[in-house]
């Protein structure tokens, strides 16, 4: 080519070099760009969207927990409110009942300055505990549950534990009048329900005492009981420490049980109910009386297999063992051993106040006992000696008296309990 052939190519491969070189620069620039994006999809964005929906999942999970915890609370509160002290084992009036302990809330709530601000102070002392709210994130319900109890328990628990009885009951009834109406009715029920006959013009003895939380109650109760309480005869007021209840007991004498033991026809299970209506021993109210009849010594027969208490061997015969006394021999027959029974009212009693014991301990392990003895009498030839005494009348009268002294004896064991759970 000529030399200005030449030159014009040159410009022209300078311009196409120009080119190449921007398209490949560009070229690499985008590769660049996507090997990038690549790189952040794989090794940040992917790794980042898993850790925002994994906070995600836990933000819905501790949500429902925290649903779910405040429907049981409602339920679990609702239960509380109405549940049942076993105080009503004796007449008694209870004050923390639903209206009481709504109150109670609801003046709490108040003096934090309404729903909002308490609300706030829960949150605020719940950081001021853990550092954040994030400590909640990952916990199962349960923990959840336990770590906002701790708190609310923080506020309400000094509040139960700086009042007792005397003063919620000065709160709830601050009419002084209202007050003497309220222990001259809790005075009444104390002095029992038995029927007397043939009492007027009869001098009394009342030996009467009753129990406060504190050295300071002692006089705002007597005032109170010398106005609710015109029968003669002075209280004796204790302290005993308890801040949950004021107890009355008062004990009476002269009262003569013949009336009564006349009237009463204990063979028939519908005037057992008569009996324990108002018993505040109900045992006692349904025990078997001396010389008893066929019918109720066959009751008391089973009590005694029930309980373990009547035993039979085949080489000895019959025989009972009561606490407290030596293995008793009763006798190798059925009729030997019924009638020394019969006239052993002590032993009798015996077996009684042990059956009422068990179902205190253990009501579903007697019912179960009571249930296997009636299949033995039923079977017949079930190999114990001592069914033969029985008969299914007896089994089910044992079954009628448990029905009065099952919820009566559950009811006195929470009492028990409760009592334990204070003095501790």
């Amino acid at each position: 080519m000529s030399w200005f052939g030449r030159a014009r190519n040159l410009v022209l491969l300078h311009e196409i070099s120009s080119c190449l070189k921007e398209s490949g620069l560009s070229e690499l620039l985008q590769e660049l760009q996507i090997l990038a994006c690549k790189v952040a999809d794989s090794d940040v964005l992917n790794k980042l969207i898993a850790y925002v929906d994994g906070n995600i999942m836990k933000f819905t999970v501790l949500n429902q927990d925290l649903r779910h915890i405040s429907a049981a609370s409602k339920q679990r509160a609702q239960r509380f409110a109405h549940r049942n002290t076993g105080h009503d084992a004796v007449p008694f009036l209870e004050l923390e009942d639903q209206d009481y302990l709504k109150r109670f809330f609801d003046e709490k709530v108040a003096a934090d300055g309404g729903d909002e601000a308490f609300t706030g102070n829960l949150i605020a002392r719940f950081v001021q505990k853990h550092d954040s709210l994030n400590v909640l994130l990952g916990k199962d319900a349960a923990e959840v549950e336990r770590m906002l109890m701790d708190v609310c328990r923080d506020i309400f628990e000094p509040l139960a534990t700086q009042t007792d009885v005397v003063a919620e009951f000065k709160k709830t009834y601050p009419d002084p009048k209202k007050q003497i109406r309220i222990i001259r009715s809790l005075v009444l029920q104390s002095e029992g329900c038995v029927h007397t006959v043939g009492e007027v013009g009869t001098d009394v003895t009342w030996l009467k005492f009753t129990t406060v939380p504190t050295e300071d109650d002692v006089k705002w109760m007597r005032d109170i009981l010398e106005k609710a309480d015109p029968k003669a005869g002075v209280y004796e007021i204790m302290v005993d420490g308890d801040s949950t209840a004021i107890k009355i007991l008062q004990l009476r004498g002269h009262i003569s049980l013949s009336p009564i033991i006349a009237k009463a026809n204990l063979d028939n299970p519908d005037d057992w109910e008569k009996m324990v209506e108002y018993a505040v021993d109900r045992t006692t109210a349904m025990i078997v009386p001396p010389n008893p009849n066929d019918r109720q010594l066959r009751m008391v027969i089973a009590k005694g297999i029930v309980t373990s208490q009547l035993d039979w061997d085949e080489s000895r015969g019959f025989g009972l063992a009561l606490k407290d006394h030596d293995h008793i021999r009763l006798g190798t027959t059925a009729n030997e051993t019924m009638e020394k029974l019969r006239k052993w009212w002590p032993y009798l009693v015996g077996i009684e106040s042990t059956l009422t014991h068990h179902i205190f301990l253990d009501d579903i392990r007697v019912s179960n006992a009571v249930e296997k003895l009636e299949a033995a009498v039923i079977s017949k030839n079930n190999g114990d000696a001592r069914t033969a005494m029985i008969d299914k009348t007896a089994v089910s009268d044992v079954k009628k008296q448990l029905e009065f002294l099952i919820p009566w004896a559950k009811r006195l064991r929470i009492g028990t309990r409760k009592a334990l759970q204070y003095n501790e």
